[in-house]
C-alpha cells in the first residue's frame, strides 16, 4: 500500500475507521492507537 492507494476493507459502504470505531476484530485492535479524526474524510 502506497500513499494515495485507494484500500477497500470488505466493501465500499462502510469507512475503515466506522469498522474501527465499532471494535471489529483485529482491525480495531491493530488500529486502535490512531485517531478517529486523523483520517480523510469525504463524503461523495
Amino acid at each position: 500500500v502506497h500513499a494515495q492507494d485507494e484500500v477497500i476493507l470488505y466493501n465500499k459502504d462502510i469507512r475503515i475507521d466506522e469498522f474501527t470505531f465499532k471494535g471489529v476484530g483485529a482491525n480495531s485492535e491493530q488500529l486502535s492507537a490512531m485517531n478517529h479524526d486523523s483520517l480523510m474524510k469525504e463524503y461523495l
